[in-house]
């Protein structure tokens, strides 16, 4: 029997049974291993090499997501934006985070327009 299969009262000889119901199909395929369930949880990640910053300091932001317990990557095209660039401005493609003025600033990674993931930023004198 191949590895995927329209059921017809056949069965695989060994391994696990994953069934996809469509409307008029059921589709099969056999493994060899147990299936592992996945959650539909995300989680999105906002990262820098320093948090803390002094005026004409530079840093790069980088946003990474998972879901599955954080055991699948998700790939995705990251745009960002800061919560206030007087504080700390980004190029919006790169993540090039440079410190402008002093205060707090929140650096948003976007998908589509939504901010998915946050990192804050502390600019000093």
């Amino acid at each position: 029997m191949s590895t995927s299969s329209l059921i017809s009262g056949t069965s695989c000889k060994r391994g696990w049974v994953t069934a996809l119901c469509m409307p008029f199909l059921l589709l099969a395929s056999c493994r060899d291993t147990p299936i592992s369930v996945c959650t539909a949880e995300l989680t999105v990640v906002v990262e820098s090499s320093r948090q803390t910053l002094r005026v004409g300091d530079t840093t790069t932001a980088s946003a990474s997501a998972t879901t599955c317990g954080g055991t699948r990557p998700v790939h995705y095209v990251w745009r960002y934006s800061s919560s206030d660039s007087t504080i700390a401005r980004i190029d919006s493609v790169t993540g090039l985070v440079r410190a402008a003025g002093l205060g707090n600033a929140t650096i948003r990674a976007e998908r589509n327009a939504i901010p998915m993931g946050f990192l804050a930023i502390t600019v000093t004198p």
